[in-house]
């Protein structure tokens, strides 16, 4: 019974590495010159690397079973504040206050959740909802800029620093600190864990922040690449989502939620996104297709909880 235990364990951990490696080999051998470029070899990286950060945060959520759908929020929000302010601070000041509004509307999510009792989720969409409306207002009547200091931060090595760093710290504070810890706790059993004498409703809080300071980071990063404010900024939420099911976290989050989600998951949807351009896709069937793969891994995941249930 233990060793096919072992062998699911096994399956389950590998099949993500497998399906990347499958889509890297499937998009050179059908992509051909075109996908291995520099230029879109570049584009991957910088797109990856950006919802990498994202997805790092966003595991700390779904480490206790919720789903965080205010990350793309808080990224424009985050994004409108530091840009409304760059004119009376230095550039250098721009990526720390990204880090301070994102880890402060984080708190405030975790404050309703938590204190409120309102469900992640529908906090989460109202962020996103408020966040599209204020972008779009915003953009309407004027453009906003990025400082020329926080433009030329536009290379290929500024975010993967940013990125490796980021999921470094991750790592450490999601496998090796009580933040991390507590939280795939809290999401094995939340009742359990408060009977152990974990604080819930702060380690709770510490997740949600931990999410809005990697939603930071990534306004930062994507105001370097985009050079400044549009109507679409975030929109992250379901492609983060995707790209930690693909990368094999439960949505249930518990003992098998991890960082390494996050990076096979960003980097495997990235690569699917941009073989699906190359392929001349439409934009719109693109979508399509993330969903159907979305369904399915929720659809698997569900069976293997079921499973774990009733066994």
């Amino acid at each position: 019974m233990k060793k096919k235990a072992d062998i699911r364990q096994f399956i389950s951990t590998a099949v993500p590495y497998i399906g990347l490696v499958l889509l890297i080999v499937i998009s050179i051998a059908t992509g051909g010159k075109s996908f291995l470029t520099a230029k879109n070899l570049r584009n991957i990286m910088t797109q990856s690397s950006i919802l990498m950060v994202v997805s790092v945060g966003t595991a700390f959520v779904m480490a206790h079973g919720d789903m965080d759908f205010a990350n793309g929020g808080t990224m424009g929000l985050a994004m409108v504040v530091t840009l409304a302010l760059c004119k009376g601070i230095p550039s250098w000041a721009v990526f720390p206050m990204c880090l301070a509004v994102g880890t402060i509307i984080g708190i405030l999510i975790g404050f309703l959740v938590t204190r409120l009792r309102v469900v992640a989720f529908i906090v989460g969409m109202c962020v996103m909802r408020l966040s599209s409306a204020i972008l779009y207002t915003t953009t309407n009547k004027k453009t906003w800029l990025a400082p020329a200091d926080v433009i030329k931060l536009n290379k290929p090595w500024f975010y993967m620093l940013v990125c490796l760093g980021m999921v470094i710290v991750g790592i450490i504070v999601f496998e090796f600190t009580k933040i991390g810890q507590y939280n795939k706790l809290i999401g094995v059993n939340r009742n359990a864990a408060s009977l152990s004498g974990i604080n819930v409703n702060k380690y709770l809080v510490y997740s949600f922040a931990a999410s809005g300071l990697c939603a930071g980071v990534a306004a930062f990063m994507t105001t370097v690449r985009t050079g400044g404010l549009s109507s679409s900024t975030g929109n992250y939420e379901v492609d983060t989502l995707i790209a930690l099911t693909i990368g094999g976290m439960p949505l249930t989050g518990g003992s098998k939620a991890s960082i390494r989600a996050a990076v096979i998951g960003a980097l495997a949807l990235t690569i699917l996104n941009n073989i699906l351009v190359l392929w001349g896709v439409n934009a719109d069937f693109v979508n399509v297709v993330k969903g159907m793969v979305f369904l399915t891994l929720v659809l698997i995941s569900s069976r293997q909880n079921a499973g774990q249930v009733t066994g």
